[in-house]
Parts: structure tokens; C-alpha cells; sequence
């Protein structure tokens, strides 16, 4: 069993979301120690139950399970689903199951597997374990336990004449190369949340200038006009294919983005190809997620390679997936007027925390947008580079607690009133650290 630890974030209990309703095409690579012994494909349909039956003759429905509750013990997760598998000729099952617990601020207890198995005179099994298919946001951190495109995971290789017999393949490994997901017949919406908000740090060298507030609507149209004139439905894409060559993907897509009272646009682009002969688990591989506010001052941030759509095509989403908290740093720029000098040179750009719906806004029936009322305790993310941050108590604030993006808590202050100035201690971790304000009744 894997431990590991969450982010400290009160999460709204969600429903269980929708098993995808496709066919997918698996390439897992084979091999002992550092030799390659074969790539086999796998074909799944995560919706439907195996055409085998069970190996203790009960029934596949009766072994379902899909529960997200939480009680006084903490939030837990119990997942547990079989469907159907085959490789070539022979029909098998797939199974994917998640079991976490978090109680509190203690490490979560979680483990998860993924197996393929096919019966036959000799059995063949592939497994996989701490990782799960099904997608619940809640475990984190899913882009390290998520059965995606490239994971670094490395499965296991039983093959059995029969049960308990010793195993012919002691010692194989398997590697997902690729997952790659056949849309369906009539199928054009992303896999993406709608409304979203997103909290952006901004800042220069070890400086930190600035916290910006984007609201995005990933299923609407920008309000603004396009720069070069046009419909933004003209350039819209969502592609994937497969020829004789290889696979691909392309897709790109606009949708409306604010910052405050200021309408703009965010863009979503990725470019793959994968070519059989040459491929080695790295494709052809591009891709740019960017916001543009115009204005007198035309603001714009992007990000490179990133993408927003979450298509097991676009390989490899684990790293190149618009993550809250992630690594890469975006760019800035500012111009006046169209291809002037960059205001903001050499500053950059984090993503701190990416949540559904527009929080700290509420909308009313024409969709304008004012301010929500704040809560008595107030948190925040920052991008710690350097000594020296500064934070400064919020009316009714009486302590702080510095944590990471795991939900460790690192540093904490006490005794603290409002205008209290505090500055963080250079001991504590880089990069990027979430804070809590704390008062009397929370």
C-alpha cells in the first residue's frame, strides 16, 4: 500500500463521474531487466461487463463498487470495476480499483490497481499497482497514480498453466507505451470541466509582482471579436486518427476568459503524431495553452508545452496537463497597440490552483459579475523562490499555517492581528506553498 499526502483543501463531495464509453487501444511494452521482449496491444471497452466469465463463478455486476462519502472518520473512496478486455484473439477482463481514506490531516491511506487477465491453457496476467483508470479528483495526486499514456510505472508478468503454478514469466515487466481512446460515433464534447477559476502568480526573477484571478468558461465562445477577424467556430479542431503510419491528434479550441469587468479569450492547442515504426514512447509532441485580455494594455499569458483538454490521446497528459501547483512556468507579455515592445519582459507566470466553478464570484440571472462575501478564514497559494515573502493578516486573522502542495505543514505563526505583517522564514521549501488564515472560531 502506497501512502502518501493530499493537499489540505476541504472538497465539495462530488458525484462519480461518467465511465468513459469508448474503446481504447493499449500498447504496453514487455521486457526483463533492461531487454525488450515484445509489445503487445490490448483492446478495451471501459462501459462494458467481460464476455468471460468470472474465475469463482460469481457475478460481475454483484463485484461493482462506486462510493465517495465522507463521515466523521473522513473522506473515502471504494472503486472496484471489471469490463471487458482482449489481445488478438483472446477474450479476458480488465479491472481498476481505488481504496483511500483520509482522516484529517493524516496521510491518506490509498491503493489502487490495474489488471488485464486472459484465461486460456496458460493464463496471462498484467498488473499494475498503486495506479487506477477511472479519474476522481479528489485522489491526489492523481497525474502520479493515474494509468495514462508514458507513466513511469512499471507492471508485473505472471503467466500460469494453471492456478498456483509457478510463473514462466518470473521477473517480466510491463510499461504502458501509449492509451489511446477511439471516440465515439457523435461524440464532440472535451473531457473538461466548463466554468473554472484560476489563481495566477506573476513575477520576475526571484520577485513576486503580483496574484491574478482568471474566470474561464471552456464550453462558451469568446465574447470578444477575434484579432484577425472571423467566426471562432472557423477554427475550431478536434481530431484523432490512425493510418498506415501512425496515430494523431489535433485540436484547438477558444473559449471565453475575464479577468474582472475584462472579457478576453483563452486558447487550447495540441499537436501530436505518432509514427509505429519510430515509435520509442516519445511522439511528435506540441502544445500551448494561453489567455489574452485586450485592453489599452493587451495582456496576455501562456503556457508551452500544456493543454487543458484531458484526451488520453494527448500523450503524455501526466506531465503536459494544465495542473494546479505544477512545475512549468508560463510567459507574460504587455503591449500597446498590436506588435509594440513587451512591457513585461522577462516576467513569468504560475499556475497555483485551478478549481472548478468561479469561486469568489457569484453570478446573478444576466451573468454579471460581483464580488461573493468573504469567509471569516481565507487561504491562498503563493510561489516561494526566495526569503522575504511577505503576507499580511486579513481583518479577524489570529494565526497562519504554511503548508506545501501535499498538505505538510511547514511553518506556522500565532497571536497575529489584523495589518500584522509576517514574513516567511527562508527555511521553508521553493516553490509553490499554500497558506491558511486562521482566527479565533476556525
Amino acid at each position: 500500500m502506497l501512502s502518501f499526502t493530499a493537499a489540505a483543501v476541504t472538497v465539495a463531495l462530488l458525484p462519480a463521474i461518467v465511465h468513459s464509453a469508448t474503446k481504447e487501444t493499449l500498447q504496453i511494452q514487455i521486457g526483463k531487466d533492461k531487454d525488450i521482449l515484445d509489445t503487445v496491444t490490448i483492446v478495451i471497452e471501459y462501459d462494458k461487463p467481460p464476455e468471460v466469465a468470472h474465475p469463482n463463478g460469481v457475478k460481475w455486476a454483484d463485484l461493482e463498487k462506486d462510493s465517495l462519502w465522507e463521515d466523521n472518520n473522513g473522506r473515502h473512496v471504494r472503486y472496484n470495476h471489471a469490463f471487458l478486455a482482449s489481445m488478438g484473439s483472446r477474450k479476458g477482463y480488465g479491472s481498476d480499483y481505488i481504496d483511500y481514506t483520509k482522516r484529517g490531516s493524516e496521510e491518506p491511506e490509498y491503493s489502487a490497481g490495474v489488471s488485464f487477465i486472459f484465461p486460456g491453457d496458460t493464463l496471462v496476467q498484467f498488473s499494475w499497482e498503486p495506479v487506477h483508470m477511472y479519474f476522481y479528483r479528489q485522489i491526489v495526486p492523481y497525474e502520479e497514480t493515474g494509468f495514462v499514456s508514458g507513466s513511469e510505472v512499471y507492471g508485473q508478468v505472471s503467466q500460469y498453466v494453471k492456478s498456483g503454478s509457478e510463473n514462466l514469466t518470473q521477473g517480466q515487466w510491463a510499461l504502458l507505451l501509449t492509451r489511446k481512446k477511439e471516440r465515439p460515433i457523435g461524440e464532440t464534447k472535451p473531457i473538461v470541466s466548463l466554468k473554472e477559476t484560476l489563481h495566477i502568480q506573476i513575477g520576475k526573477d526571484e520577485a513576486i509582482l503580483d496574484t491574478v484571478v482568471l474566470w474561464i468558461d471552456y464550453g462558451k465562445p469568446p465574447e470578444i471579436e477575434r484579432p484577425n477577424g472571423g467566426n471562432w467556430a472557423d477554427f475550431e479542431k478536434d481530431s484523432a486518427w490512425t493510418d498506415d503510419l501512425g496515430w494523431y491528434v489535433r485540436y484547438n479550441h477558444a473559449f471565453l476568459a475575464s479577468m474582472g469587468s475584462r472579457k478576453g479569450q483563452g486558447g487550447d492547442y495540441v499537436s501530436l503524431s505518432a509514427f509505429s515504426e519510430q515509435f520509442n514512447g516519445e511522439p511528435e509532441y506540441s502544445a500551448n495553452v494561453f489567455f489574452s485580455i485586450p485592453g489599452d494594455t493587451t495582456l496576455q499569458i501562456s503556457w508551452d508545452p500544456n493543454h487543458i483538454v484531458e484526451k488520453a490521446e494527448a500523450y503524455p497528459f501526466h506531465k503536459s496537463g494544465f495542473k494546479s501547483g505544477m512545475e512549468q512556468f508560463g510567459e507574460v507579455s504587455k503591449r500597446v497597440g498590436s506588435g509594440g515592445e513587451n512591457l513585461a519582459q522577462g516576467q513569468w507566470a504560475k499556475l497555483l490552483i485551478r478549481e472548478n466553478g468561479w469561486s469568489g464570484f457569484e453570478t446573478t440571472g444576466s451573468m454579471a459579475l460581483r464580488p461573493a462575501k468573504q469567509a471569516g478564514r481565507t487561504d491562498g497559494w503563493i510561489v516561494h523562490l526566495a526569503p522575504g515573502t511577505v503576507l499580511r493578516a486579513p481583518p479577524g486573522a489570529t494565526g497562519l499555517k504554511v503548508l506545501d502542495v501535499q498538505g505538510r505543514l511547514h511553518w506556522e505563526s500565532r497571536n497575529l492581528r489584523e495589518g500584522t505583517l509576517v514574513i516567511l522564514p527562508g527555511e521553508l521549501p521553493k516553490g509553490v506553498l499554500r497558506y491558511y488564515w486562521q482566527s479565533e472560531r476556525g
